[in-house]
């Protein structure tokens, strides 16, 4: 009823200013049933987008983070492709929006104040959104209201990059919580104060971890009390930010960093087992993702694990797809579809028919996401996809002299792109990446060309595989013939 409540108080007060100003501009009866249409219409879209999220009491966000993996050198004879960049891995941060009995206040001040700030905060306008919450702090006197009102303050800092102001306001909503013992209040605002620690920048990996360190315990007290039969919402929500922050835990050894993605398997896993396709499809999609991410990047003992892992991957992203349709979520989708080349990328095969398959398939999955990733709209990601084309053309099987030749030149193009982007002073590991795999490229057609892109990615040599020796001799035997 809560929603009902605000989306009432909402067009009330927007049919009145309506209605005032065109009676003070003498144009009232002229005009109104077409204004009145318009505003109607537009309420109504409000609604609807309420209506559908009113099942769920959290606001979802992307964190966009971009890792560089560095795939294992491909040696065919000298040719040898330095890495995709990826996986594109957007791990989902999940906004606890706790708002719990505000908009059934006995004061309707308050109501109107809160409707007017959530109207702020669903458009982006965080500043004014801050000033209603705070003047609805000024009259509330409920502590469980005033925790779920400092939860939403919380959450407009959040939105603003302003970790530690939100991680005040949690701090004060779990206060206001835990004086009346309101369950809920608790979990949200312990977890809130989890994904503050995650997005904190940090000096260096020592720092970096200290805070995922401290989200992991913010999250686990959050799940003592967030008990999966009685809060399965929250439940699910912290076990996927849980396992997000595993996957983002520093590790010192190779041990540690296997066992960090293994929690984060486990946690995603836990988060599937409420968030069913049917009935919450988006969050579904989303822990979908990450588990997809999570089974590409957990280390195997033997190539046999390797391929189930990133056979698992491949269908968590293609479930993922499902979701995520080109129409309805364009950027989530073009995300997953890069996610889904890598993997397809990565997977070994044991016939080269499977292997030629298995890229032609990648090739496809960039092209989709390419089809969102633009240049002039997502230039980042745009750089990122064509590189990893430009490895998939490089790396297709070809049955003539001349289909390799086009697919080294489509490779070229590839990386062309990528470079426009990819400018050294900007992006100096990615240019050194993708520097590398154009001169490969060229390398392979014997254009001399591939002297200069070479050089250039080994005055980064620091970026590279064992510090560019294969560069250097690839250098050695090439350009200076």
């Amino acid at each position: 009823m809560a929603s009902f409540t605000m989306c009432y108080t909402v067009v009330k007060m927007n049919m009145e200013m309506v209605k005032q100003f065109f009676l003070n501009m003498e144009l009232w009866q002229p005009v109104a049933v077409i204004v009145l249409a318009a505003v109607i219409l537009s309420i109504l879209k409000l609604l609807m987008n309420i209506i559908k999220n009113r099942r769920r009491n959290n606001i979802d966000i992307v964190g966009e983070k971009k890792s560089v993996s560095l795939e294992q050198f491909k040696a065919d004879n000298k040719s040898i492709v330095i890495g995709n960049i990826g996986p594109n891995t957007k791990v989902d941060i999940n906004i606890y929006n706790y708002q719990d009995g505000i908009l059934e206040s006995s004061n309707q001040k308050i109501i109107e104040l809160f409707s007017e700030g959530y109207l702020y905060y669903k458009s982006n306008n965080f500043q004014d959104a801050i000033k209603r919450f705070e003047k609805c702090i000024e009259l509330e006197g409920d502590h469980k209201k005033l925790s779920a009102l400092h939860i939403q303050i919380g959450n407009c800092f959040y939105e603003l990059g302003q970790y530690f102001e939100a991680a005040d306001s949690y701090e004060i909503a779990y206060g206001e919580a835990q004086r009346v013992n309101d369950k809920e209040g608790k979990i949200s605002a312990l977890a809130s104060i989890g994904n503050t620690y995650i997005l904190r920048k940090a000096r260096d990996s020592v720092s970096k971890g200290s805070n995922i360190r401290e989200s992991i315990n913010y999250f686990r007290k959050s799940l003592e009390i967030s008990r999966k039969d009685e809060y399965p919402v929250a439940y699910a929500m912290t076990q996927n930010n849980l396992g997000n922050a595993y996957m983002d835990l520093p590790a010192s050894t190779p041990e540690e960093r296997a066992d960090n993605v293994r929690k984060a398997v486990e946690c995603y896993k836990a988060a599937l087992e409420l968030r069913k396709k049917d009935e919450y499809p988006v969050d579904y999609a989303g822990t979908q993702n990450n588990l997809g991410n999570a089974c590409m990047g957990l280390p195997a003992p033997t190539p046999e694990e390797r391929a189930d892992n990133i056979r698992k991957a491949v269908e968590c992203y293609k479930a993922t797809l499902e979701i995520y349709r080109k129409d309805e979520y364009p950027v989530d989708y073009a995300m997953t579809q890069n996610n889904l080349g890598n993997a397809y990328m990565g997977l070994p095969a044991p016939t080269p028919e499977e292997r030629a398959d298995n890229v032609r398939k990648a090739v496809e999955c960039y092209k989709a996401a390419l089809e969102i990733h633009r240049k002039d709209e997502y230039p980042v990601d745009y750089a990122m996809t064509q590189n990893n084309l430009g490895n998939a053309y490089m790396d297709l099987p070809a049955s003539t002299p001349e289909e390799r030749a086009d697919n080294v030149r489509k490779a070229v193009e590839c990386y062309e792109a990528t470079l426009e982007i990819y400018r050294k002073d900007e992006y100096p590991q990615a240019f050194c990446f993708t520097a590398a795999n154009m001169g490969i490229a060229l390398e392979s057609i014997k254009d001399k060309q591939a002297c200069y892109w070479l050089s250039g990615a080994y005055a980064l040599k620091q970026y590279l595989p064992d510090q560019g020796k294969k560069v250097e001799k690839i250098m050695a035997e090439f350009c200076n013939e």
